[in-house]
């Protein structure tokens, strides 16, 4: 029985990054006639700005640039099912995803991910609280290159049934979110109770045994019914999928790829008066998820193939004489053709997976409101653990001090030429082509310890943070402060011969901004704004590590004109910075081996858009 350690590096897939050029563009956006906005319901051109921009709870935060909203009409009527399929439509919008819903922790090729006009520092936010962690390895520590992503799996956020809109911020458009949002932000905004009490249930089917369950009640209470309720809850599960052959044009099943997710979400809403309200939201979402690591390649599906493969990465090569070559196993497709179809093995035959499980709860107080700027008070903690398992088994088990080499060499101590002696051996003493017999592959599973057991090992990812925000409207000055002090925490926990070994790292994060939005005049909007950003050093088990703690303050300027009849133009400039992270060290050379630095730049950007009609706006 194996682990994934050390052949991870041979499974890595030939990924295409598919950047979007960001040139000229057509999206079609749908958006609400009628939103809620605070207290009030507000009609018609107010669902716009001036700008042509879609209004949301939060687009005071916006300091020009494209913008996209998706609305909950948009995604009742589309019926999306999560929040990539929610998303994916929006141009320049591009996700890898490794066909499967699992993935295991440290892993980048093997996980989700998201990128803005190929840029992957996306920040995802949750009714504009930042979900990642700073202490977080998710896509990193067990790889070979680095990435600069959060990490962030956007369908492992919260339940779509939860969403009311969905706010895509292309670019450094959004500097109240972070120096390090260069890629740009999406922002899910939740759902608060409605004003008549309501329920739904939706259910629906599809391929692949795909069943999806989801029920929500809100509503109000009270005599003047300013207490607002939400409550959702949601289920969708799934049997293995099918892929088509990109070397064949054939269809196969991706064995193992089966997944079962649950949620759920409150939300209550106090309005003390037009100004003040207390927010208290729940989320929680788990899932277990199947994890076969790569699709087969149905060019080299076959048991001659197979027999080939696996002979040669788990025994070796021959020589003309028949003899084993001494340390001459191959891995990888460059050398093995078809070398990752042994991966079938882990989903298929052995069920691996991966679980996660999240549970986050945000209390916010609003004490005032102006020009749509809210003053509040905020304390956030979101605990997320992920686990895996991993198990396959190339041959029989054998004495520890025995190699299947060994074996071989016993049975054919003067080689063998005779490839139906050969393929016989193979057979009887290594893993049989999974696209065989069933009742054999289940045979070999039982002989090499069984289906995937319990995992022994999992990190908890922990934040803890206090957000406070004032905003005031001074004449045509829209003034706007913010400090938000986090400290996240990474706990990795192993579980070997009866033995816990933990692993604790910690790092606290201040951060504050300052945004002045001017009004010039009806069609014009200047920005400056200034952030300033401290990170503590990662502390690993109460030690202080070798790097990490900095300082910096980042200004920005940015600027919208209206030309009237539809016609916007936007500009700015955005000095970035994206802290150094723990994640940002690989496998290849370890924590602190390599003399990385904080990354910082500048960003410009220039946009026009024209409105054609309500449901169309072109981009440049």
């Amino acid at each position: 029985m194996k682990t994934t350690g050390k052949r991870i590096s041979a499974a890595l897939l030939a990924c295409v990054a598919l950047t979007t050029f960001s040139g000229i563009q057509a999206a079609f956006d749908e958006h609400l006639d009628n939103y809620q906005l605070d207290t009030k319901v507000v009609k018609g051109d107010r669902s716009k700005d001036q700008f042509g921009n879609t209004v949301t709870e939060q687009s005071y935060y916006r300091t020009g640039g494209d913008v996209k909203v998706i609305t909950r009409d948009e995604i009742e009527k589309r019926h999306y099912s999560d929040l990539t399929e929610a998303i994916k439509r929006i141009p320049g919008i591009t996700f890898q995803n490794p066909g499967y819903r699992g993935g295991e922790y440290g892993f980048q090729f093997f996980n989700n991910g998201i990128s803005i006009n190929g840029d992957t520092r996306v920040i995802v936010l949750v009714d504009g609280r930042r979900v990642d962690n700073a202490t977080s390895t998710r896509i990193s520590d067990e790889s070979g290159r680095g990435s600069k992503s959060t990490g962030v799996n956007l369908d492992q956020v919260t339940n779509i049934n939860a969403v009311d809109k969905i706010e895509v911020i292309k670019g450094p458009g959004a500097s109240a979110y972070g120096s390090d949002a260069t890629g740009g932000v999406i922002n899910i905004i939740t759902r608060k109770g409605t004003e008549a009490n309501q329920g739904t249930i939706d259910l629906s089917t599809g391929s692949w045994k795909k069943h999806e369950y989801n029920l929500t009640y809100s509503g109000s209470a009270g005599n003047d019914n300013s207490l607002h309720y939400f409550v959702g809850l949601n289920r969708v599960k799934s049997d293995d999928t099918k892929y088509r052959d990109g070397h064949t044009g054939e269809v196969g099943t991706l064995g193992g790829a089966r997944f079962d997710e649950r949620g759920a979400n409150v939300r209550i809403d106090k309005d003390f008066s037009d100004t003040q309200r207390l927010t208290i939201s729940i989320n929680h979402k788990q899932g277990k998820d199947g994890y076969p690591i790569s699709t087969p390649n149905l060019q080299y599906w076959n048991t001659k193939d197979w027999h080939r493969i696996i002979f040669s990465a788990d025994v070796g090569a021959l020589d003309e004489n028949g003899m084993l070559i001494d340390d001459s196993t191959t891995w990888g497709n460059a050398t093995n053709p078809g070398y990752h179809n042994l991966f079938a093995l882990d989903g298929l035959a052995y069920n691996s997976y991966s679980k996660f499980k999240n549970n986050d709860v945000d209390v916010k107080y609003t004490f005032d409101r102006q020009s749509d700027m809210e003053s509040f008070v905020r304390f956030y903690s979101q605990h997320h653990k992920y686990s895996s398992t991993d198990t396959y088994s190339w041959h029989l088990p054998l004495p520890e001090e025995k190699t299947i080499q060994d074996k071989f060499k016993e049975d054919f101590p003067t080689g063998v030429k005779d490839q139906s002696l050969l393929d016989d051996w193979i057979s009887k003493n290594l893993a049989p082509f999974p696209g065989d017999s069933k009742a054999a592959l289940e045979e070999w599973v039982e002989k090499t310890g069984g289906k995937a057991a319990a995992p022994t090992s999992y990190r908890n990812e922990k934040t803890r943070g206090m957000q406070v925000q004032v905003g005031r409207s001074i004449g045509k000055h829209d003034l706007l402060a913010n400090v938000t002090y986090d400290k996240a925490f990474n706990d990795a926990v192993s579980k070997r011969h009866g033995k816990v070994q933990k692993t604790v790292t910690k790092r606290t994060s201040l951060y504050g901004y300052v945004q002045d939005k001017i009004h010039v005049n009806d069609n014009f909007d200047i920005t400056p704004t200034l952030r300033f950003v401290k990170y503590g050093n990662y502390i690993v088990n109460g030690v202080k590590s070798q790097g990490g703690a900095s300082h910096v303050i980042t200004p920005a300027l940015n600027l919208q004109y209206s030309f009237g009849d539809h016609n916007t133009v936007y500009a700015g400039w955005t000095k970035v910075v994206r802290p150094l992270r723990s994640g940002d060290y690989t496998s290849t050379y370890g924590e602190f081996k390599t003399p990385l630095q904080d990354e910082k730049g500048n960003v410009y950007t220039i946009g026009y858009q024209k409105e054609l009609n309500k449901n169309t706006v072109v981009g440049l």
